[in-house]
């Protein structure tokens, strides 16, 4: 069967034709070998592709006319016949080969990512949430998101997470690794890929790390100075939110955020909600000692209708984080005693005292663990609140009497 029968010239005046006026019924124009061209009477000009398999009549569309040219049209023809002449039908291969493709695309990175992204993130904090999101969408997007997960390679993974590493933001660089880690595991299960590869590689091995450092904090000798400076200190707002710090040793932002819904002083009870902290699967429930209770009557009078305990005139409404920090700093305890000092601080001096581990690991809200831990881990934490009330109100007495110079030795231990 002869090709190439149609010319460029030919078409174009046909083309030309047709757009001045459209042709009464179809204009049909071989090129041979199956390859024809049809001016419809609708103005639309297309190639297809005629041929027969399977002792059936079969076709597909090769593109429409003058986006489609004549030599384009001659190459996809010479593709499909080519597989024709193979025993494949061109138009099946490529409704096969547009399946894979689709399939490539849903399997991108960006894809199985916002999947697992949509599992992951219920019971978090809106906080937590944003945070992941606009990590994953900086720093492994870039680099990762078009490719399917399938075909990423460790040496994709390195040049993502090299760049982390650059700039130096190396305790961030391993969380989104974890988060990586995560994705892939993610999609091994799903059956998207054959390999979690971020476990084929050791991140200490590939990555600098931070070294561990102990935030610090003073030592039992330094405590009664510690509090004598605290009650000096001229900054009303951070002076009160460090004695809170020492007296209820709740983490920074427990203390920072807290709403007067949260507390019933009444009944000397703060309840944070588990949207609140870092084990969002129960409410911290705080009893306050008396001089907690007194702080917070204070601290009630100079809220001037603000429903934060620590009001300010910024954006989010309550105290800068950085400001009880910056009063330590003040007072010359750089370097020597922080924010996250005081829960250390409880935690050693009442085991030493002799309370109960379970009961100081609990009030701190400290659990690992598995789901069944942290059920048992609540039902502990409503159980033992006598016993965990009591400490609170020792360990605020305690405070209290060595700040005076008493030398207590031991507590009324639970």
């Amino acid at each position: 069967m002869a090709l190439y029968k149609l010319q460029d010239g030919e078409l174009r005046k046909l083309l030309s034709a047709c757009r001045k006026e459209l042709p009464p019924k179809r204009i049909s124009k071989s090129d041979g070998g199956g390859l024809t061209i049809y001016f419809n009477t609708n103005g639309k000009n297309e190639w297809w592709y005629r041929y027969r398999i399977g002792n059936k009549d079969n076709s597909m569309p090769l593109g429409t006319y003058p986006a489609t040219t004549l030599a384009a049209a001659r190459d996809k023809h010479a593709e499909a016949r080519k597989l024709w002449k193979d025993g494949i039908d061109p138009a099946q291969n490529r409704r096969s080969q547009r399946a894979t493709n689709i399939a490539a695309y849903d399997n991108r990175f960006e894809a199985v990512a916002d999947l697992w992204f949509k599992k992951w993130k219920d019971g978090k904090t809106e906080k937590t949430v944003l945070e992941k999101k606009k990590a994953l969408d900086r720093d492994l997007m870039p680099v990762l998101g078009r490719i399917p997960i399938s075909e990423i390679k460790i040496t994709d993974i390195i040049r993502a997470h090299r760049k982390l590493e650059e700039k130096g933001i190396h305790s961030m660089n391993r969380k989104l690794w974890t988060t990586g880690t995560d994705i892939f595991s993610y999609a091994v299960a799903k059956g998207l890929c054959e390999r979690n590869i971020y476990r084929d590689t050791d991140f200490k091995a590939a990555f600098k790390v931070n070294e561990t450092k102990h935030l610090p904090t003073v030592d039992r000798a330094k405590i009664p100075e510690l509090l004598r400076d605290i009650d000096n200190y001229k900054g009303e707002y951070a002076k009160l939110a460090l004695k809170l710090s020492a007296y209820l040793f709740t983490r920074k932002m427990e203390l920072l955020e807290a709403t007067w819904d949260e507390i019933d002083l009444d009944a000397g009870r703060w309840v944070i909600s588990s949207s609140r902290i870092k084990q969002r699967n129960y409410d911290l429930i705080v009893d306050l000692p008396i001089q907690a209770i007194e702080i917070m009557r204070h601290l009630k009078k100079l809220a001037n209708g603000s429903g934060y305990l620590f009001p300010s005139a910024g954006k989010k409404g309550f105290m800068d984080k950085t400001a009880p920090l910056q009063a330590l700093y003040r007072m010359g305890y750089s370097g020597k005693m922080c924010m996250h000092g005081f829960r250390a601080m409880a935690a050693t001096q009442l085991k030493a005292l002799g309370y109960q581990e379970s009961f100081i690991h609990r009030q701190l809200s400290h659990i690992n663990g598995s789901k069944t831990h942290a059920a048992y881990f609540r039902e502990q934490h409503l159980e033992d609140l006598p016993q965990r009330k009591a400490m609170l109100q020792d360990w605020a007495n305690y405070l209290d009497a060595i700040k005076g110079g008493a030398q207590v030795l031991q507590l009324k231990a639970g």
